[in-house]
């Protein structure tokens, strides 16, 4: 072997192991996962529909150190993090509460070593949302939507979980100045707020207790008549299929709710939709018992079908998932078709939602946890837990012994199993 072989061969052993230990360096970290429980921030008034803040600092605090007293575990895996999600954060709240909110919510991770998340409304509770002067935004002309091509008024928007609640009517997203206030609330308000107490986790070392934001909940769309009529719509020149166009109107909705937080300076894999789609099964059963016409009478109908409506460039999408048939199989079609592989669970627990309420669920809380970590899902967001009593199934399910022993199993680090029944 000649000695210019034997060096090359002495300079490929020496470097080898270099190469390995600076590969290993570079290697992008594991992004963390996070469980986390809604925490409701307020409820509407049940005269007025203005939605109000009934919990404090130290009500959070105290739920906060509940969880993880309950929840975590002696040992966990650092990339498996338990936390809270805060909402609604409503734009009936004014900027000044909002921007409370956020620090309470940031100085409560600091104080416990769990996780926040903040779960933004977008469309329901706006009757009191104003502009920095004092302007309301509902008492701008052509800011609600119509019933009609005529323009008849919408009358008060309807929600199934909150049923009879004197809310304003649906926003009429493609209103010029409703788009301008979206992005001074969501890039002016909320998206500065949270990335200065971003900053200040970041300063501390702590980055990992901010888990992100819900750009939305439920995101939805009543009607469209107004917003399409600003698409060049009217009754001589309606859309030839109404609900894909109404569908296109609510995906610019969403994205221009994610680019607002994003051009704040929040990184896109920290924000994340909401949708509440049912699942194609159960879309198919409808439209053959109801025609379409009908269907989009219904307030959230908007959304049904609409799996791609969650996705944009601006964050990553996010999904309501109780354990119904074929809804995670939707979701993983609608992330592998559209998406990068990160997604979140943005509402759910272990029950089945049926017509007479909350009913057991027959998946077991292992199993229902696999469906979301298992395939990819950034967040899961567990409603109905540690909030007190009056939720019935919803806080049987979630904070029982077998949920208890799922939840301790993920942040522990070990693998989760699907196909276990309760």
């Amino acid at each position: 072997m000649s000695f210019r072989r034997c060096w090359q061969l002495l300079v490929s052993a020496m470097i080898s192991p270099v190469l390995i230990s600076l590969n290993a360096f570079s290697a992008e970290p594991p992004a963390p996962q996070y469980l986390l429980f809604q925490i409701f921030l307020g409820a509407p008034d049940p005269v007025g529909g203005v939605y109000k803040r009934d919990k404090r600092q130290e009500d959070i605090l105290k739920i906060a150190q509940r969880i993880a007293g309950t929840v975590r575990p002696a040992h966990t895996d650092p990339n498996r993090v338990v936390g809270i999600a805060i909402g609604p954060v409503a734009m009936d709240e004014g900027e000044d509460e909002v921007r409370s909110v956020i620090r309470d919510v940031f100085d409560v991770a600091l104080k416990t070593d769990v996780a926040v998340a903040l779960h933004l409304d977008d469309y329901m509770f706006w009757s009191q949302a104003r502009w920095p002067g004092g302007r309301a935004l509902r008492a701008l002309q052509g800011t609600a939507e119509w019933k009609d091509w005529a323009g008849t008024p919408a009358g008060r928007l309807e929600l199934g979980w909150l049923p009879g609640a004197p809310l304003a009517p649906q926003i009429c997203y493609e209103n010029p100045e409703v788009q301008k206030f979206a992005a001074y609330w969501t890039r002016d308000v909320i998206g500065q707020e949270i990335k200065k107490q971003l900053d200040r986790l970041i300063q501390l070392g702590k980055a990992k207790l901010f888990a992100g934001v819900i750009a939305g909940w439920e995101s939805n769309l009543a009607y469209g008549y107004c917003s399409l009529s600003h698409l060049g719509y009217a009754a001589g020149n309606a859309p030839a299929d109404f609900d894909h166009e109404r569908e296109q109107v609510l995906q610019r909705h969403i994205e221009r709710w994610a680019k607002g937080i994003y051009d704040a300076g929040i990184p896109r894999e920290l924000i994340f939709t909401h949708l509440g789609p049912i699942s194609k099964r159960e879309y198919e059963k409808m439209t053959a018992m109801l025609p379409r016409s009908r269907l989009r009478e219904m307030h959230q109908s908007t959304a049904f079908r609409a799996f791609w409506t969650a996705f944009n460039g601006y964050s990553n999408p996010g999904f309501s998932a109780y354990p119904l048939d074929g809804r995670f199989e939707d979701i993983y079609d609608a992330v592998r078709a559209y998406g990068r592989g990160s997604w979140a669970m943005a509402e759910g627990t272990d029950v089945v939602l049926a017509p007479g309420g909350p009913a057991r669920s027959s998946v077991g809380w292992e199993t229902y946890l696999a469906q979301s970590f298992n395939h990819g899902a950034r967040i899961v967001n567990i409603f109905g837990g540690f909030q007190g009593e009056g939720l019935g199934d919803f806080k049987r399910s979630t904070e029982s012994e077998e949920a208890l022993s799922a939840y301790r199993k993920f942040l522990r680090g070990d693998q989760l199993a699907e196909g276990v029944k309760q």
